[in-house]
């Protein structure tokens, strides 16, 4: 037996660098523990019970790393994810989403460190922009109390 990293800095790398191998390991991982067995099938079950519990819900997710095209997860369940993860009184279950040292900031850390790090567009809402203009200027926006950073 060996003695391995810690499974929340599995978590932080996972997340920094967009690991899907991590994030496949883990859904199996947390489906093992909870009794189901290391499979696809014990993984799915898990999570839709994690998810369950933390009172959230996806329409459809099949793996651990989002790569499955079967998975349906709505913009208001996604929503809810983000307003949970912000929520102070769910911080000792999604810390890593609350967390610089596990989640990618655009331009600065992780798979985004060398994205969206021109200057922000003069794209306006409703103006003839590109796809990548629209995003440049999404990279930039800073929500209120945010201090400056960008809203990633």
């Amino acid at each position: 037996s060996s003695k391995g990293q810690s499974v929340s800095t599995l978590v932080s790398r996972m997340l920094l660098n967009s690991d899907n191998e991590i994030a496949e390991s883990l859904h199996k991982l947390v489906s093992r523990k909870l009794g189901y067995g290391a499979t696809w099938s014990g993984a799915r079950t898990a999570q839709a019970k994690q998810l369950a519990a933390q009172g959230l819900k996806a329409t459809a997710l099949y793996d651990g790393s989002g790569l499955s095209r079967a998975d349906r997860l709505t913009s208001l369940q996604l929503a809810r994810v983000i307003d949970r993860a912000l929520d102070a009184r769910y911080v000792d279950t999604l810390w890593p989403l609350q967390s610089a040292q596990a989640m990618p900031t655009a331009g600065r850390t992780g798979t985004l460190k060398s994205r969206f790090t021109t200057t922000a567009s003069k794209c306006a809402p409703g103006s003839d922009c590109s796809v990548r203009q629209v995003a440049t200027a999404w990279s930039h926006s800073t929500p209120a109390g945010a201090k400056g950073r960008p809203f990633t």
